[in-house]
């Protein structure tokens, strides 16, 4: 009751010691949070989050991880690499109004 917030409405510390005491009363007295406590420290159980990504199983087996950080590397290191590439030197065949150069040539020459 020393650390209830009622009791200590201007003292925020007083808020955050009642609910680790609550906590810890929780842990002593209800069987399922005592285990909680030995196992993750919290009388909630695990509050850790989890995020994955769908992939397709494939792709996570563990014999094809050669083979897949293989076409990784091929279409990071060479297949856009070759698209900007090829991109870039068709677009110097063209002009600002998206003429080919070659026919500009022969219509003005």
């Amino acid at each position: 009751m020393i650390y209830h917030p009622d009791r200590n409405p201007d003292d925020p510390q007083a808020a955050a010691k009642f609910i680790m005491i609550s906590k810890a009363y929780e842990c002593l007295t209800n069987e399922d949070a005592r285990e909680n406590c030995q196992k993750y420290g919290n009388p909630e159980g695990s509050n850790s989050f989890n995020v994955g990504i769908a992939l397709p199983s494939f792709l996570v087996r563990k014999e094809n991880q050669v083979r897949v950080m293989g076409v990784i590397f091929l279409i990071l290191v060479i297949v856009i690499p070759a698209m900007l590439i090829y991109w870039n030197s068709n677009m110097n065949k063209f002009d600002e109004f998206g003429m080919l150069k070659t026919n500009y040539l022969r219509l003005y020459e």
